[in-house]
């Protein structure tokens, strides 16, 4: 998430982040007006209400293009796993279909 954040604020794009569904409802109602939701459905769950909420708001959701790789085993048994984020060129595609920068709309 840091990793999106750094290349979105850099291109001049406000960004909010949530760890989980609560925070994401919570920075939706705070945003007066978001214009995209990128969301990464390997590590926060969303349901079809959810979706479907911010559809009806003309919010539109992206989901993050990741890789998913496993590493082996933790100590514990479970698995390690890697996520990795698969084209940065993807996501700047998306968010710019979508969001106008400041810059961009003379704000």
């Amino acid at each position: 998430m840091a990793v999106i954040r750094h290349m979105l604020t850099q291109q001049g794009y406000e960004v909010r982040c949530a760890t989980t569904v609560e925070e994401a409802v919570a920075t939706l109602n705070e945003v007066p007006h978001p214009c995209l939701v990128l969301w990464d459905p390997t590590t926060l769950p969303m349901n079809a209400r959810c979706v479907g909420q911010m559809a009806r708001l003309g919010i539109h959701v992206a989901t993050i293009p990741v890789g998913i790789t496993s590493t082996g085993q933790a100590d514990d048994g479970s698995p390690c796993i890697t996520k990795r984020l698969t084209s940065r060129e993807a996501i700047l595609t998306v968010v710019r279909d979508y969001c106008p920068r400041a810059e961009d709309t003379g704000t």
